[in-house]
């Protein structure tokens, strides 16, 4: 049930449930909501998951262990229809390689080891860029999660982020996101064969690196990003740092260089 104009709507039927960050498509499950509201009816805004089943519903969504996890739940038919289930993925067998944590009981060197080495934003971008990459030609079916990390195709595979390179990075995150609780750090070693030949390559154009190479996606996304409209984003990405300053603080006009108090007056 969720709260709607300050009622409680009851959804049922058939729904698609996910979690952030999920990037592997199995884990966007495609479930059924049912009619629990004698036994639950007290619970609002909540998940509730059957505890039926070989495998939890939760954890095929990269391994979600209900600590507070946010779920995103939707229940429009229009597009419940366009999710069709996949297989999760089950990450067994599979270890990768490690940074050493330093041994040190002192705070500062453990705030400075994870600020140096939470990787899970570069994974999930490169992830991204691999899934875009790998939209179009024949699959090859010669890759296992094992070698993922040491074999890049040199060509588009055609299977998105099925391809077993994205697949090996959906299971690096999924490890990476707990990086500060469980404090082993995903070593670079995993995935620098893949992030040099997206080098090569270059990167889709709606991720907007500038300074490198990059090429016109055909993806959804890509075909979002170019339909945005280019007036807007002009207009938007004009305000400089320093009239985002003014807008966020209340500064003293005659503290203000003379260029800055016509913006100042303007805001």
């Amino acid at each position: 049930m969720h709260e709607c104009d300050d009622k409680v709507v009851l959804v049922t039927g058939p729904t698609v449930v996910s979690r952030n960050p999920v990037t592997h498509p199995g884990g966007v499950r495609p479930l059924m909501a049912v009619n629990r509201k004698k036994e639950l009816g007290h619970l609002v805004n909540v998940v509730v998951f059957s505890s039926r089943g070989k495998r939890p519903a939760q954890e095929m969504m990269a391994g979600g262990d209900l600590d507070g996890d946010v779920y995103f739940v939707c229940w429009d038919r229009l597009l419940v229809k366009l999710v069709y289930p996949v297989i999760p993925v089950a990450y067994k067998g599979y270890k990768p390689e490690m940074e050493d944590a330093p041994v040190s009981e002192e705070i500062d060197d453990i705030i400075a080891f994870i600020l140096k080495n939470d990787c899970l934003g570069i994974i999930c971008t490169l992830h991204t860029a691999l899934s875009d990459f790998h939209c179009h030609i024949s699959p090859d079916a010669s890759f296992t999660l094992n070698n993922a990390h040491k074999i890049f195709l040199k060509e588009c595979s055609g299977l998105g982020p099925m391809d077993p390179s994205c697949v090996m990075l959906s299971f690096l995150a999924s490890y990476a996101v707990d990086f500060a609780k469980h404090g082993q750090c995903i070593s670079f070693d995993n995935w620098k064969d893949m992030n040099s030949e997206m080098q090569k390559h270059g990167w889709p154009d709606f991720l907007e690196k500038e300074d490198k190479k990059s090429y016109i996606s055909k993806s959804v996304l890509g075909q979002l990003y170019r339909q945005v409209d280019e007036n807007f984003n002009e207009s938007f990405t004009r305000m400089d740092y320093e009239q985002s300053i003014l807008l966020n603080y209340e500064l003293e006009a005659d503290k203000l260089p003379k260029k800055y108090l016509l913006t100042a007056k303007l805001f």
